[in-house]
């Protein structure tokens, strides 16, 4: 079997509280959100500025496979290196970073994600977005207060709708403080997901971190395609017993696709889930989605 690339190119929430019962309040950009956006502390006046001074941020659904739509939408970071376009999480930090950098980009990220959701005209509050920060950067007492402060100061109807992925989440595994980073960040939104490496998801300790789903980026890493099913199997099957649902992110293949669903993997994220009017890149916005969106897309129904 040959290795395949498993990712891009180089429900609602169910625990997140109900985000609809905040009220339906006209939507306008948020004076406090801007503040954050254009506060000191962001990266445009950091010393990692050139890092990442040309990374842009692009909103790619999450298919729920049971409430069929589109209504959860992660932030991922693209920038061009060397000419070549990369993308994910990853790909924006050089190898050897450190927790300095870490907390520059998820800083970044955290900002252009809330500004992203403030200029959106949601008034129905039905859309989430996930914005991603490194375990690292969690673990280091000091970053993490500086990133819990600029959580505190997002507006709440946009925390209502603004969940955390904890990358690298493996790391907290053995540590009672992943505990605590995870239910910390659980107060600062509606609700957390946790990224780890495929073959590093121990169901056990994450059920106890009280996440709200866990799952992995197949564009990290090549895999080999008959692997990966045997391992989303295996998680699902897992998660359900621990009752703790499953993503999948980075799945570019209609096999791997299909997998996922029949494994039930509750959020998928790849390359053949597209919403039909195509602009999910910029628009936040609840769209039904099922199997059939899927393979009528493929085959150009």
């Amino acid at each position: 079997m040959t290795k395949r690339r498993a990712g891009a190119a180089r429900k609602r929430n169910p625990a997140s509280g109900s985000a609809a019962a905040a009220g339906k309040p006209g939507r306008k950009k948020s004076a406090a959100a801007l503040a954050l956006v254009d506060s000191p502390a962001r990266l445009g006046d950091s010393a990692e500025a050139a890092a990442f001074g040309d990374m842009r941020l692009e909103f790619r659904p999450f298919w729920n496979i049971k409430s069929k739509e589109f209504s959860t939408y992660a932030a991922v970071p693209v920038s061009v290196r060397g000419g070549e376009t990369v993308t994910g999480y990853h790909h924006m930090l050089p190898r050897g970073f450190g927790k300095e950098l870490t907390l520059a980009l998820d800083r970044e990220l955290l900002s252009r994600t809330v500004a992203a959701m403030s200029a959106e005209n949601d008034a129905d509050h039905r859309t989430f977005a996930v914005t991603s920060l490194h375990a690292l950067m969690v673990q280091d007492a000091t970053s993490a207060e500086e990133y819990y402060a600029a959580c505190r100061r997002i507006p709440d109807t946009l925390r209502e709708r603004l969940m955390f992925e904890i990358v690298d989440v493996d790391l907290l595994r053995d540590s009672e403080e992943g505990i605590g980073i995870a239910r910390a960040l659980a107060g600062l939104g509606a609700g957390v997901f946790g990224r780890a490496s495929i073959e590093n998801i121990t169901l056990s300790y994450f059920t106890l971190m009280r996440l709200t789903a866990i799952g992995f980026d197949l564009s990290d890493d090549e895999h080999d395609e008959a692997e990966v099913m045997a391992h989303m199997e295996e998680i699902a099957e897992a998660a359900e017993k621990s009752k703790l649902s499953c993503f999948a992110r980075g799945v570019t293949s209609v096999s791997l696709t299909s997998a996922a669903v029949a494994a039930g993997i509750l959020y998928i994220e790849g390359a053949k889930i597209k919403r039909p009017d195509d602009d999910g890149a910029g628009t936040l916005k609840v769209v039904p989605f099922d199997i059939n969106d899927m393979y009528a897309s493929l085959f150009g129904a």
